[in-house]
Order: structure tokens, then C-alpha cells, then sequence
């Protein structure tokens, strides 16, 4: 049941300004170049890219209140710079590596930053975030310095020889708080800025995981549908060839009907697995026993396939219990999911396979239990986010 899913690129909370860390590469660019670059560095994800639908536009507008005019073509400019700074140095893209060695080798304008950070030593990514941090370190250090400096002159004043005026005292140590609050007000604002773009990508990625995971979803039928087809053809493959050589028939014909029966087998419902079951609904509210059909999805049976020989009896154990004792028996442990499930409809229930921490979706609807997923809980569960204990 487990899938792998191309995610995208991991983002940082504020991509590094690459550029801004070395004076090679601040006198590289003109002044206007570097306000447009940091104002772009607002709104791109953390390798560089307007990967969040809107990032750029943003981006555009955000220049033009600042009379800082700029088009798509200059703006991916400045964006293709960090991203090639970025591909390079963390070396995992090996195709684009080498792409960019050949423009390097050419003397290419467009990797002339990059060469100069190569030419101050830079050849890692992990060099690029320790410089930050000492960056980060280094305005930590100077702004204590400053309130340090400040705290200091009020103290020499007291204690000097002639007599000060207690307003002016005051009036000092006020505007240090005033200066620090102001500081704190900035570092809030910019915390809230960068939860808000996290919401933002957080959404995004939300709904890239929901298409991508549909899209393999419609893949895994597509291939269980061909494995179908392909049986179905082959054994009358055989079974032609037969026909045309009939000292053989009688063993092609054997070995077509064999590869029937293992389709057959296959998608066939194992035996232990009830297909009809009385269902008794939870004591409390005094249901009545009524006969019950019980059916078996692919997920939930392709899960069921695949497990061992004592999860399979915990399987087989608690669809029991659930038609015997209802869904709020404590070994269930049943809850609502009122989010839409992968591999299951939006009002199904989930209810506790084992300890282990093992789940399985189903629904009772028109006399018929239909179970739908069953696997780990975060693999079924996948992206929903609310359920209700029931």
C-alpha cells in the first residue's frame, strides 16, 4: 500500500542571500539590481524557484510600489543566478552540473557570480550556510553591543562629576527601550510574513501530494487491470499455438488453463475472509441482527495479500468483532474521518487493525460492509488531518 511520491525540493524557512555574503559579489551588481534581488528573495521558495502559483506576480507588484519596474525575463534572470549558484554547489543534479561546467569553461556571463564565489573558495553548499550563520551571529553580537553601550553611557553619566538632570537619565533609558521595542516589532512582523508564506506552501504542497497520489492511484488499477488482460491473452496465445501443433495440444492447453487459474486465484477473495456476516450494530442502541453482505476493496485486499499469517488473523478478528460488537467496541477504537481518505470515500470510519498501529477503512451502507484501505495508520491516513473519537 506504501507509495513513493516525488515531492518537491525541501524549501528553508528564508532562502540565504548568497550574494549579500561576500563584497566580490555585492560590487558585482548595481544598488537597483540588489533591492529587486532582495525583494524576489520575499517570494521564492528555498532552492530558488516561484514554485507557489502567484510567488511571481507577487514578486512584480511588490517592485513596482518601490518604483523598482521589472519584467518576467529579468526577474527569472535574477532568480536562474541563485538557482545556478544553489544546483551547484549542493551537487545533486548532476546533469545541471554539467551543464553549467560547460558554461563555466566558456566564461559565460551568466556564471560569473558564481565563478567569483568559486574564486573566494566556495565550493560547498554546507560553506554557504555556515557564513550565514555567522552572519546572523554577528548582528546578534553588534545589536547586544549597542544596548550594552548604551546601558553604559547612562551609568558613566551618574557617575560623573557634575550633577545630572534625572529627566535626561530618563529620557535615555526610554529611548532604549524604544529602540529595542521597535526592534522586536520588526522581528514579529517578519516572523508573521514567514508563517504566512509557510501556510501558503503548505497548501500548496497539500494539494500536489493529493494529485500526485490520485495519479498513482489510477496508475496501481491500470496495472492490476493489464496484469488481467495479459493472462487472458496469453493463455489463448498458447492454447492457438496448441491448435496448431497437436502433439502438443494436450500440455499447451494444460499450461493455459494453469495461468487461468492463477488469475483467478488472484483476484479471488481468500477463503477466511467472510463475505456474508450477521450484523448486531452497537448493543446500546438496540438494533436489530439483520444478514449482512461483506465486500472486500482492492487496496484492502491487496493489503491483506501481502501480510503475514498472524496480521491476517487480526484482520479476519476484527471484522468480527465489528459485525458482532458495532463500531464502538474498545478493540476497534473507531473514529469519523470527516476528511476525504486516499483510497477511501470522505464519510468512511478506521478502525484499529492492532497495536501495532495497523488500520482499516469501511462503511455500512444498505446492508453491505465495504472495506476500503488497511495498512499503517499514517499510510492510510495519508493527509487527513481532523477525526472524531466515536
Amino acid at each position: 500500500m506504501e507509495k513513493e511520491i516525488c515531492m518537491p525540493a525541501p524549501i528553508d524557512i528564508a532562502p540565504i542571500d548568497i550574494f549579500d555574503l561576500f563584497d566580490e559579489t555585492r560590487a558585482f551588481f548595481t544598488p537597483i539590481v540588489r533591492k529587486r534581488q532582495k525583494i524576489m528573495l520575499k517570494h521564492v521558495t528555498g532552492d530558488y524557484s516561484f514554485r507557489i502559483p502567484g510567488s511571481k506576480s507577487a514578486a512584480l507588484k511588490e517592485m513596482e510600489e518601490q518604483n523598482l519596474e521589472s519584467s518576467d525575463s529579468s526577474v527569472d534572470r535574477y532568480v536562474g543566478q541563485y538557482c545556478m549558484v544553489y544546483v551547484y554547489l549542493k551537487g545533486e543534479d548532476q546533469k545541471r552540473i554539467e551543464e553549467i561546467n560547460g558554461l563555466l569553461q566558456k566564461g559565460s556571463k551568466r556564471t560569473r557570480p558564481l565563478q567569483i564565489l568559486l574564486d573566494c573558495g566556495i565550493t560547498t553548499w554546507q560553506q554557504i550556510v555556515d557564513l550565514e550563520e555567522q552572519r546572523k551571529m554577528r548582528e546578534e553580537t553588534l545589536h547586544a553591543a549597542e544596548m550594552a553601550a548604551s546601558i553604559m553611557l547612562v551609568t558613566e553619566r551618574r557617575s560623573a562629576d557634575e550633577p545630572q538632570h534625572p529627566c535626561e537619565t530618563i529620557a535615555v533609558a526610554v529611548q532604549t527601550i524604544l529602540d529595542e521595542t521597535v526592534r522586536l516589532t520588526n522581528q514579529v512582523t517578519y516572523l508573521e510574513q514567514q508563517n504566512d508564506m509557510l501556510l501558503e506552501r503548505g497548501e500548496y504542497y497539500m494539494e500536489e501530494l493529493k494529485r500526485l497520489q490520485s495519479k498513482l492511484e489510477a496508475k496501481d488499477f491500470r496495472i492490476h487491470e493489464l496484469e488481467s488482460t495479459q493472462e487472458d491473452t496469453d493463455a489463448k496465445a498458447i492454447e492457438k499455438i496448441g491448435l496448431a501443433y497437436p502433439t502438443l495440444s494436450t500440455r499447451l492447453f494444460a499450461c493455459a488453463e494453469q495461468i487461468r487459474d492463477f488469475g483467478s486465484k488472484r483476484n479471488a477473495i481468500p477463503e477466511e475472509l467472510p463475505q456474508k456476516a450477521i450484523w448486531c450494530g452497537n448493543p446500546e442502541e438496540h438494533n436489530e441482527q439483520v444478514a449482512i453482505e461483506v465486500k472486500y476493496e482492492y487496496y484492502y485486499l491487496k493489503f491483506y495479500r501481502n501480510a503475514a499469517p498472524e496480521v491476517q488473523k487480526q484482520m479476519v478478528k476484527q471484522i468480527n468483532f465489528l459485525c458482532q460488537y458495532g463500531s464502538r467496541h474498545n478493540s476497534l477504537n473507531t473514529e469519523v474521518m470527516p476528511d476525504p481518505l486516499f483510497n477511501s470515500p470522505a464519510d468512511c470510519r478506521w478502525s484499529r487493525i492492532s497495536d501495532k498501529g495497523l488500520r482499516f477503512t469501511w462503511r455500512m451502507e444498505n446492508q453491505i460492509l465495504t472495506l476500503y484501505d488497511a495498512g499503517r495508520e499514517e499510510n492510510v491516513k495519508r493527509i487527513s488531518r481532523t477525526h472524531t473519537k466515536i
